[in-house]
C-alpha cells in the first residue's frame, strides 16, 4: 500500500497506483502522447480517424493523399476495432471511461465503407449534432447509411503505425514447396 493508502504495483520499473482516478489520468496522458488534439470546430475524416457506429470501433486507413480531392461517395479502408479484455493497442476516454481497443492487423479485418464528400471542401466533414461530430456513410453507394461517430484521430506516427502493421500482414508468404526445391535453393 502507497503512503495514502491506494495500492501500488511496478510495471518495467514504473509505479503505477491501482484507482480508478489514476487509471483515468494515465489514460488520458497516454490519449494526449498517440492522439491528436482539436483547436478548430470541424472534423475530417482521414488516415487516423476512429468511428464509432453504436456497436463497433473502426480506425480509417485511407492514405492522407486519397482523403482530399474527393467528389461524391468515395469508398474508405478502414480496419476493424474490438474492446480489449487485458491489452490494448488504442486507448480511448470517452465521457471519462477509458476503453482500451485491440486488433488483429489482418487485412480480413479491413473493409470499405463510402462516405459522400463535401462538395465545398472535396474531404468527408464531419456534422456536429449533439455536441459530437458524425460521419454518414454505408457499406455501399446505394445501400442503407448509418452515423458514425468521431471519437478520435491518432497522430500520423501512430496511425502509420498501425498501416505498418496491416502490410506486413499483406507481405506474408505462405508457400507449400517440394523438399527437393527446397532443399536446391540453398
Amino acid at each position: 500500500m502507497g503512503s495514502e493508502g491506494r495500492r501500488t504495483s511496478r510495471c518495467d520499473g514504473i509505479l503505477l497506483l491501482d484507482d480508478s482516478e489514476s487509471t483515468l489520468n494515465q489514460a488520458k496522458l497516454a490519449l494526449l502522447m498517440s492522439q491528436r488534439t482539436f483547436y478548430s470546430v470541424n472534423r475530417q475524416l482521414s488516415l487516423g480517424s476512429i468511428i464509432f457506429d453504436g456497436k463497433d470501433y473502426f480506425l480509417c486507413v485511407q492514405p492522407a493523399c486519397d482523403c482530399v480531392r474527393l467528389t461524391g461517395w468515395t469508398p474508405f479502408p478502414v480496419l476493424k476495432l474490438v474492446i480489449a479484455e487485458k491489452g490494448f493497442h488504442i486507448v480511448l476516454v470517452d465521457d471519462n471511461k477509458v476503453i482500451g481497443l485491440e486488433t488483429d492487423f489482418k487485412p480480413s479485418s479491413v473493409s470499405l465503407i463510402y462516405f459522400r464528400a463535401d462538395s465545398r471542401t472535396g474531404s468527408v466533414e464531419g456534422k456536429c449534432k449533439d455536441d459530437h461530430f458524425f460521419f454518414r456513410g454505408g457499406a455501399s453507394v446505394k445501400g442503407a447509411k448509418r452515423d458514425f461517430r468521431f471519437v478520435g484521430q491518432l497522430k500520423i506516427e501512430q496511425a502509420l503505425r498501425c498501416v505498418a502493421k496491416i502490410t506486413t500482414q499483406l507481405g506474408r508468404v505462405g508457400l507449400t514447396e517440394s523438399v527437393w526445391a527446397r532443399v536446391m535453393a540453398k
